[in-house]
């Protein structure tokens, strides 16, 4: 299984503390609020320059499988959520009107 962002990669080099190295061996974001935090901010302020008005990021499928053993899935889940709520609220715009730009991730390597 490859490595969602190769080690020798210059957006590893950016993310790189903000990751963590789950049982498979593989980077991925770091649940701890901060760190995840940041992680999403990475990603939402680049959006935001280009133009994104909206993020829609599913990540449900990856939380048992890569961070079993790091913390209660809860717990896990709940930081994620933070984080990633906290990064769309301060990069992107909140508008009635419907997007005329989505920007779609998904986690679930």
């Amino acid at each position: 299984q490859a490595a969602p962002f190769a080690q020798s990669s210059p957006i590893f080099k950016d993310l790189k503390d903000y990751l963590l190295q789950a049982e498979n061996g593989i980077y991925v974001p770091d649940y701890k609020q901060q760190n995840a935090y940041m992680y999403y901010d990475k990603f939402n302020s680049f959006f935001r320059k280009c133009g994104a008005d909206f993020v829609k990021i599913d990540n449900q499928s990856m939380t048992r499988r890569f961070y079993k053993g790091k913390a209660p899935i809860g717990k896990v889940a709940s930081q994620f959520h933070n984080a990633m709520e906290a990064s769309v609220g301060q990069n992107l715009p909140h508008r009635s009107q419907p997007t005329q730009r989505l920007i779609s991730i998904t986690f679930g390597l």
